[in-house]
């Protein structure tokens, strides 16, 4: 999940957390352990505390 660390610097406090508060190179990571095809994207996804649907985009 983002945290502290990897949330760009334009998001602000009260947004809700998601990927778009991500950063990129957190984004890509997700995006190529959801390819791996002995991975499923809802397991990619709770490991990085998102929501499938998040991931699939």
């Amino acid at each position: 999940m983002c945290n502290g660390n990897q949330i760009d610097e334009v998001s602000s406090a009260w947004k809700t957390t998601g990927m778009r508060s991500c950063t990129k190179e957190f984004r890509e990571a997700v995006a190529a352990e959801a390819n791996d095809p002995n991975r499923s994207i809802a397991e990619v996804a709770r490991a990085h505390g998102l929501n499938a649907n998040m991931v699939a985009q």
